[in-house]
């Protein structure tokens, strides 16, 4: 039976005789820190249960059990003799000095053994209990825990050959699972703030921790000790670290292979995550031979496990951290430069990955290619907080070489204005159009991205436009275009802001540049800020205009924006009260939104529909429906 802690107990309590009934014998396995002692103690404390006396047998500490029980006894009055008649005759002395009551189970009175971590008994503490359990009498019971990941036998907890069970002893075997994800949130509840106890913080701690409730509840008053406090992000939970008891218990059983067995433990604790066995043996650098052997001798020893079939590493993912610690710094690198080539190998590739390995080698060249596949795959499948964040991390860093932030920003830039972020991305694209080693149109390019963030994303209208000029200007001296981008930017009208005649001015200059560059999607482009001016001033030509941008076209980028500018005029329609155009202009621009992968788009076009439930009066439930948006939109 496969059960939690709490579970078990009452699976144990069940199970335990009446005072005369024949005696049950229980193993329980468990892996470290699945709670066995904890179990055998909530047991020996629990109230309303048969009343046998408890006895503790500690195996490993002292060769068997102690002279007197560890829990008293709840006071009874003294039993007669079943037979008044017939009081029971004294053992003959050589008969009563055979064996130790300890050693038998015969004691006066039914008795509840309490033997913890079997696993730790040496072969003549095992014999003893062997000649305890097989002496068990009416009554009693055996509660037996164990690791089965340290049994000197696999499989068979007292050791071989195996016991002889008596023909009356009923036998039982439990098995302790380590926590669910709900056990985890639990847990947390009760030890974190109630602010603090965040949905990705639980996330984070069971993916950690694997649900080992030890490893749980040693994680969890680590976190909460930490200053400044817990605010319950993912990223916090990683800066705790590895609690001591799980860090003791993985180095000590990689400290007790042979030194050459070792790497093995090491690429595991390097690769971080479940690894097939040519995997390990190729990052560990020991060659199919010995690799193998190495890899044999850890999982006997426990040192690594068997996490599904063929794919081996740490039972507690946490514990790679503390091994990772120990390995030598050269050594260390040697493992991710093969961990990176190997990771490479899979299908797809997480490049990500393979990048922080290349950068964990000291191999910068491989390293800034891979980030920069990394946050175009991610681009490429519409997963643009994750390039944002990644690009982000290695721009901060000092040092880059300018011909690796030329290829690297504009690709934060393009995903940025796509993916919905972020006051930090505008703080790192203002450092980045400052740095004088750019060429002059890769400084345009960025600079024109982030007046489109300062503009539509942050509301910083007046700043906005300022770099726009700018961009437009440096974009156009070099003959760039991406030029028209700038100038159909200058097109649309922010209040408070510049006078119509100047956004007319831009629009001429725009749609001649456009037209020159030959590109239909610079084409679309300005005729979605040619529908947007149009509609601010709710110039009769704009209905026409829209026929224009409503044309089909098979290219994306011609697509997404005409998306843009059918939400746009939506918004508009909705200030001047034109709410029957609004419904057909709203389907038309998400359906391309979501077809081209514009979430931007798509959550202003949310929000305009919103505002218009708001101004005709459709207020029932609207208040959910603005909060359910904020929640789904939060940056």
């Amino acid at each position: 039976m496969i059960t939690t802690c709490g579970s078990a107990l009452r699976s144990l309590v069940g199970a335990l005789p009446a005072r005369h009934a024949e005696p049950v014998l229980m193993y329980v396995e468990g892996a470290a820190g699945t709670g066995k002692s904890h179990l055998l103690q909530e047991l020996a404390d629990l109230p309303g249960t048969p009343d046998p006396a408890r006895r503790w047998w500690r195996c490993g500490t002292d060769g068997g059990p102690p002279d007197e029980p560890s829990a008293p006894q709840k006071p009874e009055k003294p039993e007669e003799p079943e037979n008044p008649e017939e009081p029971e005759k004294p053992e003959e002395p050589e008969k009563a000095n055979e064996h130790r009551p300890e050693e038998t189970g015969h004691r006066p009175g039914p008795t509840l053994w309490l033997v913890d971590d079997v696993h730790r008994a040496g072969e003549d503490e095992l014999r003893r209990l062997r000649r305890m359990l097989e002496g068990l009498g009416p009554g009693s019971a055996a509660v037996v825990t164990y690791r089965p990941e340290e049994l000197a036998v696999p499989g068979l907890p007292l050791g071989g050959p195996p016991i002889a069970y008596p023909a009356g002893l009923t036998v039982l075997r439990n098995r302790l699972a380590p926590w669910d994800e709900e056990c985890v949130r639990r847990a947390a509840a009760g030890a974190l703030d109630e602010s603090s106890c965040t949905a990705e913080a639980v996330t984070r701690l069971y993916e950690r921790t694997a649900g080992v409730p030890r490893v749980v509840v040693d994680l969890l008053a680590m976190v909460r000790e930490q200053w400044p406090a817990f605010t319950g992000t993912a990223a916090e939970v990683d800066a705790a670290g590895v609690p001591p008891r799980l860090a003791e218990l993985v180095l000590s059983r990689t400290h007790a292979l042979a030194p050459e067995d070792r790497p093995v433990v090491w690429a595991a604790a390097v690769l971080d995550g479940p690894a097939g066995r040519d995997e390990l043996i190729a990052v560990s650098g020991l060659g199919a031979p010995a690799g193998g052997g190495a890899l044999l001798r850890a999982l006997e020893s426990a040192a690594l496990t068997e996490l599904d079939e063929g794919r081996y590493g740490f039972a507690v993912p946490l514990a790679a951290s503390a091994v990772r610690a120990t390995v030598p710094g050269p050594v260390r690198q040697d493992l991710h430069r093969r961990t990176a080539n190997a990771l490479g190998r899979r299908q797809p590739v997480d490049w990500a990955a393979v990048a922080d390995h290349h950068r964990a080698a000291g191999d910068g060249h491989r390293w800034l290619r891979a980030v920069e596949r990394a946050a175009e795959a991610a681009e490429a499948s519409g997963r643009h907080e994750q390039a944002i964040t990644l690009l982000e991390r290695t721009l901060a860093l000092p040092g880059l070489p300018p011909q690796a932030r030329a290829r690297l920003a504009p690709l934060l830039a393009r995903n940025a204005v796509t993916g919905l972020r972020s006051d930090q991305t505008v703080e790192v694209l203002a450092q980045i159009v400052q740095d004088a080693a750019l060429p002059q149109a890769v400084r345009g390019e960025l600079r024109l991205d982030l007046g489109l963030m300062l503009c539509n994303q942050m509301g910083r209208f007046a700043e906005g436009w300022r770099v726009l000029e700018i961009a437009a200007a440096e974009l156009h001296e070099v003959r760039s275009p991406l030029a028209v981008r700038a100038m159909a930017a200058l097109v649309s009208p922010n209040w408070p802001g510049v006078s119509l005649d100047v956004h007319r001015g831009w629009l001429i200059r725009a749609e001649a540049a456009a037209e020159e560059s030959g590109d239909d999607a610079m084409r679309t482009a300005v005729l979605a800020n040619h529908v947007g001016l149009a509609m601010s001033w709710a110039d009769p030509e704009v209905w026409d205009l829209l026929e224009r941008l409503r044309v089909k076209s098979a290219d994306p980028a011609c697509a997404r924006q005409a998306a843009r500018g059918l939400c746009n005029a939506a918004d508009s329609a909705v200030w001047l009260g034109f709410h029957g155009r609004v419904g057909d202009l709203l389907a038309e621009g998400r359906e391309l939104s979501v077809r081209t992968g514009a979430p931007y788009t798509e959550h202003s076009a949310m929000a305009t529909r919103l505002l218009q439930e708001w101004w005709t009066g459709r207020w029932l439930g609207l208040d959910k429906r603005c909060e359910d948006f904020v929640a789904a939109t939060a940056d």
